[in-house]
């Protein structure tokens, strides 16, 4: 009886080592499916310096991790698709597209040497009003394929123009869109970027577009008692800029939590703040000057 019993439990230790193995195997391959195409050029937008080179609008996009809340269902697929071909049938036939598994857009190109739908015959690249109107187009037409919603609205357009002609004028332009909740910029992700061309086409989309937020602290102290923490926390010498409000993000997975912050430059470097008084103090290693 004692052998058996032996085997028995031998036997059901090995099984439940089988379903666990297995469960990890599963998981593994789940994350795997996971897809990213984000430019990491416009994660660090609102403190590049004011000109970019052709150079920078090429990088090789890194992997950011960003889990989709679920898989869309057949019906939301042929939507998008339906939109991505009306959106080339607009801007160009030879754009192609990298997709989220979520089904949303995560970069759209212009291959090196492609032909473009043309803007207007008179777009001035130099002109900012005109930048951010094409831009704002340009977006309106992307709504679907973004996932774009009125709680989560794209604002602040920042313009920056680059790689100037031999009389000095640009020849591209780029325009980063902040998503908002609130009022409040999210950070560091949230922004949708336009890249134009000279004449007004589209070069580049590139969208970290968050379609829900969840804030997991409270606005309990305002920018200035958030730096004097900030100060109580750090050497005496050093000097501290800025304290925008903002709501940051540690990843762009959807469970991540959101939280109230203001942020701040400490020698240059971005630190970020919780609302709360005793919540961690984070520096990215991030410089402005």
């Amino acid at each position: 009886m004692d052998k058996k019993l032996s085997t028995l439990v031998g036997l059901t230790i090995t099984a439940t080592n089988i379903v666990a193995i297995a469960t990890l195997m599963h998981l593994r391959h789940e994350s795997k499916g996971i897809v990213s195409a984000l430019n990491p050029a416009h994660l660090d937008s609102q403190n590049a310096a004011t000109s970019i080179s052709p150079a920078q609008t090429h990088a090789v996009a890194p992997q950011v991790r960003r889990v989709p809340a679920s898989t869309p269902s057949t019906q939301v697929q042929q939507v998008r698709q339906k939109a991505w071909e009306k959106f080339r049938d607009l801007f160009g036939r030879d754009l192609t597209a990298t997709f989220l598994p979520d089904g949303k857009i995560a970069s759209i190109n212009r291959p090196a040497g492609a032909s473009a739908k043309k803007a207007h015959s008179k777009f001035n690249v130099q002109d900012r009003e005109e930048v951010i109107a094409r831009a704002e187009e340009i977006l309106r037409a992307a709504e679907e394929l973004i996932g774009t919603n009125s709680r989560l609205p794209l604002k602040n357009p920042q313009v920056k123009q680059g790689g100037l002609t031999l009389d000095g004028r640009p020849r591209f332009a780029e325009v980063s869109f902040e998503e908002t909740f609130n009022d409040l910029p999210l950070a560091p992700y949230g922004s949708v970027t336009v890249q134009l061309d000279g004449e007004g086409e589209l070069r580049a989309l590139y969208s970290h577009y968050l379609d829900e937020v969840q804030v997991g602290n409270k606005r309990v102290m305002d920018s200035a008692s958030a730096k004097d923490y900030l100060r109580s926390q750090i050497s005496g010498d050093e000097k501290i800029k800025g304290g925008r409000s903002v709501i940051w993000l540690d990843s762009t997975d959807t469970t991540a939590q959101a939280r109230y912050a203001y942020e701040f430059y400490v020698n240059g470097v971005q630190t970020i703040v919780g609302a709360e008084p005793g919540e961690k103090i984070e520096r990215r290693d991030r410089k402005t000057h």
